[in-house]
């Protein structure tokens, strides 16, 4: 089940991750919200504070079932290239950010992919820009290589592209037209990916078919502007591709 009810989103977690996991379930079913549900709302924090309660002097990680904390599957881009790998002494567990999002495994890793893209999202599409609080730093690594080790296994040409993607660009200076079109590029791919996930949540052809538009106009950005970031148009082709071959399940 992918979206389990509000007990089940927060089973078995602790620490960081059972607040980020019920922050990202608060937010959507918050009774203020658009898809928001007062019952749900008010089982979810039920269960948060049972959470809490009971487990706050337990261990802090428990990896999924299947792999222990921290042990990375082959070709884990784990590196530190582009700043998304731990930094020193720092644990990893691929399956945390998959969990944040309310998914239990075990999951199919294109699956999990897709949950770590949406913790991606989650948090603002955090590039490997340094920031100034350590512990949004160490969320932000975390995140980007969840990310990777699922692309990695999925696709490693896809992975490559993510760390292209969210690489420090200390690169020659740009335009101002430039930059804002590279901007509006990622944007829109951004946009797009927002609308795979909802279409592999809901299933409607009108939500694949406002994706598919956006990660052409990202396409269409990055080719009118001879912009330098091919990995844009490779991850927006390859996210069509997506469409298409889940259209035919």
């Amino acid at each position: 089940m992918l979206y389990p009810n509000p007990e089940e989103a927060l089973q078995g977690l602790r620490g960081a991750a059972l607040e980020s996991a019920y922050r990202a379930w608060a937010k959507r079913l918050h009774p203020d919200g658009p898809d928001g549900n007062h019952e749900d709302f008010l089982r979810l924090r039920k269960a948060y504070e049972e959470a809490k309660a009971g487990r706050a002097s337990e261990p802090a990680s428990e990896a999924e079932p299947g792999r222990p904390a921290g042990d990375a599957a082959p070709g884990d881009p784990g590196r530190r290239e582009a700043g998304t790998g731990p930094a020193p002494g720092e644990p990893f567990d691929p399956w945390q950010a998959v969990r944040e999002t309310g998914r239990r495994g075990p999951l199919p890793p294109e699956d999990c992919l897709f949950a770590a893209l949406e913790r991606w999202r989650q948090a603002g599409s955090p590039t490997a820009k340094p920031v100034a609080s350590a512990s949004t730093g160490a969320r932000n690594r975390r995140i980007l290589r969840s990310v990777l080790h699922w692309a990695s296994l999925v696709d490693p040409a896809l992975a490559r592209d993510f760390a292209l993607l969210v690489r420090v660009d200390a690169g020659p200076l740009r335009t101002t037209a430039t930059s804002r079109a590279e901007r509006e590029a990622r944007k829109r791919l951004e946009a797009g990916l927002d609308d795979l996930l909802r279409w592999r949540e809901e299933g409607r052809k009108v939500t694949a078919d406002l994706a598919r538009e956006r990660l052409e106009a990202a396409v269409e950005l990055v080719e009118l502007h001879g912009l330098p970031r091919p990995e844009i148009v490779r991850i927006a082709e390859w996210m069509m591709g997506r469409l298409t071959v889940d259209s035919g399940r």
